[in-house]
């Protein structure tokens, strides 16, 4: 089987439930920042960080596969595993543990330090993108609550793993 077919080259793409739709529209579009933010965790997973770190982004990158497939179905034509409020919670759980182990904020920061912190950041601004555009399609396509919370969370959680780690010198 060839990896191209010819199917999109007239600018639809297929969704699940097999309707075709112009591969600028919306849910696309939030389909491919889902997938870019992926691949910034990705990128993120190959610079050096904790066992923690790595459990919490091995996790977030199935969920935002289980995000784009629950995108994908945006007219609910199959069963597709969902981002469910006890995902949001291992969000705000590794949240809230990350602030507990950290001195508070007293100014904003800059992103960079080491290139883990860096491409945290890279990752949180890609997810937060990713987000505007989500909140903006809910206004079209009622988007499950906890995909909405989830991609929120994604964005601090990014950020709180940029600061645990101490910047290079």
């Amino acid at each position: 089987m060839s990896i191209y077919t010819r199917a999109g080259d007239s600018g639809e793409t297929s969704i699940i439930g097999g309707n075709r739709i112009p591969k600028y529209d919306p849910i696309i579009c939030v389909i491919g920042d889902i997938d870019e933010v992926n691949a910034a965790i990705g990128v993120l997973r190959t610079f050096p960080h904790s066992e923690k770190a790595e459990n919490l982004l091995k996790k977030t990158q199935s969920d935002l596969l289980c995000i784009g497939s629950e995108l994908a179905d945006i007219f609910k034509k199959s069963g597709v595993v969902k981002i469910a409020e006890n995902d949001v919670k291992i969000l705000e759980k590794y949240i809230d543990d990350a602030e507990r182990a950290l001195p508070p904020l007293k100014h904003f920061i800059i992103p960079g330090g080491t290139p883990f912190a860096a491409h945290a950041h890279l990752a949180r601004t890609i997810c937060r993108r990713a987000e505007r555009n989500l909140f903006k399609l809910n206004e079209k396509e009622l988007i499950n609550k906890s995909l909405l919370s989830y991609i929120n969370r994604l964005s601090d959680a990014l950020f709180m793993l940029a600061r645990e780690t101490p910047p290079s010198k």
